[in-house]
């Protein structure tokens, strides 16, 4: 009655040989009894199981629910339920015809994906629709479950949810395991759901549990567990992955949503925020570019913020001058394009290409994830000392115009070539200090970002010597040409400024990291070291080879692709591949389901296919901030 798919043979094969005890056929509870345990043990060993039934209709009973049938689906209202209970009325009275095992093969790199984001402070919860053995088999093979875990597996057949619960509570508040997953069914998970108390109680559980596996969970019971975890963890951040068309209200209900392509189709990954390929990607999508993406987008958030203090706290210590009377120390024209024409580039950049860290380095210590879950990037500490570093630098670039310019060059001391210093300065400031000193890595873009700035504020002064009319407070009709533009004193004056502040940015920025280094810190001058450098490359080189065009091969020292490594992968692969092919046969040896077979005629299997790469790999993961869920594979 039960037979796996790696044994299994074609129709006209099975016809030669009688598989089935005639006398066991007759006896339909044995028979019964007999498929279950098959199942049960196919279970166990990791294989998904699918039972198939039947029964046989006359014509007048199937044109009947046929009509009940299309009027469910046609209807306006109540629709679900009423599909739901068409389908119960034919949904009855089967006949078992048998059952099937195939073997759901986890991807490559699945395990060591879960060990990396669970060492990025990443709480990992699977759920699938496999049954509770298929589950707990698969948390093993993807390292979900540890050797040393204390399983607390929840069934409302047991009646004693409530005292598991509370036990497992206990046993994690006191310290006394290492490391506690919680196993429960969509049934038990339905009977928590009905009664308040126990359901405040298993999601205080499952909140400080490492892991949680939800196994004969409906899509809709995924996406339930999804929403609980955002309501009950008001700071968590949700992440969703999943293969099947059964997962994207799961993926709907996350805060972040990711589909994988494969054999399963195209549904989740086109309702979800992105799509890879495999499983594995997602170390690299979340250590690696994830961590990227927060650092940018705090980087350029504080870089906005700084340069608007930083120019505009020049005007109000310069109303102090005027008598609060609101003149403004720049030129109209100048001052509605600071932000458009001339500092826009430098935060922009800052924003895109930042890489505080190489991805080597972050991929073999996915421990740096945890900065955003710290709020490591963005603080209001850090917002503080921006703002102070503003405040000093503003300070010194009008105090310096006034002392060294305003004051010893009255030839032009007028307000236009005074508010040009300080103007210049900022421009010049803003582009050198982001573009080179708060960014790691150091490329043509920035160049060319400080260039087009800086040479643009340049060729802007140009043109408001060439087109501007002169009024009674700005005096800037040829005064770049004849007037402070050929004082050596107004250059001079404008570069002390500028070079100024920018050896006081240097100093604060080594002073930090001398007394006060980071994590950050200390891995930009290990990567400084060629040796260690290499022992991280050594450690993600996979992951590394995600994004090579020689991916998977090896490149010799003359860029020659070598096929050695693939070669070596595939008869690796082969050889697990026949291992596992004799184990399920024995397995179904033993079952006696070769014993009516000559040994002559028996007819080896074929080699295995994997019918899917479904790997069932469900995750709510919360990490001090940071959750994250991952589902059907």
């Amino acid at each position: 009655m039960t037979a796996a798919s790696e044994t299994r043979m074609s129709h006209d094969t099975m016809d030669d040989y009688d598989l089935v005890d005639e006398a066991l056929v007759i006896d339909e509870p044995l028979v019964i009894e007999r498929c279950f345990q098959h199942i049960n043990d196919f279970a166990t060993e990791g294989l998904r199981t699918l039972l198939y039934a039947y029964r046989f209709l006359d014509d007048d009973e199937y044109l009947a629910w046929k009509k009940i049938y299309h009027d469910a689906t046609t209807s306006l209202v109540n629709r679900q339920k009423m599909i739901e209970k068409a389908g119960e009325l034919i949904e009855r009275d089967f006949e078992l015809g048998g059952a099937t095992a195939i073997e759901d093969k986890l991807q490559n790199g699945v395990p060591e994906t879960i060990d990396k984001l669970r060492r990025a402070n990443i709480k990992m919860w699977m759920l699938t629709g496999d049954k509770r053995e298929t589950a707990i088999n698969i948390g093993h093979s993807c390292r979900l479950i540890k050797d040393y875990s204390s399983v607390t597996v929840l069934d409302h057949e047991s009646g004693q949810v409530e005292q598991a619960i509370a036990a497992a509570i206990v046993q994690v508040n006191r310290g006394s395991v290492a490391h506690s997953v919680v196993v429960v069914d969509g049934q038990t998970l339905s009977m928590i759901d009905t009664d308040h108390g126990l359901q405040k109680l298993f999601y205080d559980l499952a909140i400080i549990t490492d892991s949680v596996i939800c196994c004969r969970a409906s899509p809709s019971q995924k996406a339930g567990l999804v929403k609980a975890i955002r309501r009950k963890v008001k700071s968590s951040i949700t992440l969703a992955i999943g293969d099947g068309a059964n997962d994207i209200a799961m993926i709907q209900e996350a805060h972040v949503g990711i589909g994988i392509t494969g054999k399963e189709g195209l549904q989740a990954a086109r309702t979800s925020d992105y799509s890879i390929a495999q499983f594995r990607f997602l170390s690299k999508l979340l250590l690696v570019h994830g961590r990227w993406n927060y650092i940018r987008t705090c980087k350029y958030i504080l870089a906005t913020f700084w340069k608007e203090m930083t120019f505009y706290l020049i005007q109000a210590w310069y109303q102090r001058y005027t008598g609060y009377t609101a003149t403004s120390l720049y030129e109209s024209w100048s001052l509605s394009m600071f932000n458009t024409l001339f500092t826009s580039l430098p935060v922009i950049f800052l924003g895109v290409f930042e890489k505080d860290l190489n991805p080597e380095t972050l991929l073999a210590v996915p421990e740096l994830y945890v900065k955003g879950q710290r709020n490591g990037g963005f603080n209001l500490r850090i917002y503080l000392a921006w703002m102070a570093m503003a405040a000093v630098e503003a300070c010194v670039i009008f105090y310096g115009m006034i002392k060294l310019d305003g004051m010893s060059a009255p030839r032009h001391n007028d307000l236009f070539p005074l508010g040009n210093i300080c103007f210049t300065a900022v421009v010049a400031l803003t582009n050198y200090k982001l573009q080179f000193i708060e960014m790691h890595t150091i490329s043509i873009a920035n160049f060319i970002a400080a260039g087009v700035s800086t040479g643009g504020w340049m060729l802007w002064n140009i043109f408001l010597a060439v087109s501007y009319s002169n009024s009674t407070l700005y005096h800037v009709k040829h005064s770049f040409f004849n007037g402070f533009g050929k004082d050596p004193a107004w250059w001079a004056t404008m570069i002390f400024i500028v070079a100024s502040l920018l050896l006081f940015e240097i100093l604060v920025k080594v002073l930090k990291a001398g007394f006060a280094p980071t994590d950050t810190d200390v891995f930009q001058a290990l990567e400084l070291d060629p040796a260690t450098r290499k022992r991280f490359e050594e450690a993600t080189v996979l992951e590394l080879q995600q994004g090579w065009e020689a991916a998977g091969r090896n490149v010799n020292e003359k860029g020659v692709v070598s096929d050695a490594a693939e070669e070596e992968a595939e008869a690796k692969q082969a050889q697990v591949q026949a291992e596992r092919e004799g184990e399920v046969e024995e397995m179904l040896r033993r079952r006696g389901v070769f014993d009516d077979i000559a040994p002559d005629e028996q007819v080896p299997p074929p080699r295995k296919k994997s019918l899917a790469t479904r790997k069932s790999l469900g995750e709510l993961f919360k990490a001090g901030g940071v959750s994250v869920g991952v589902k059907e594979m």
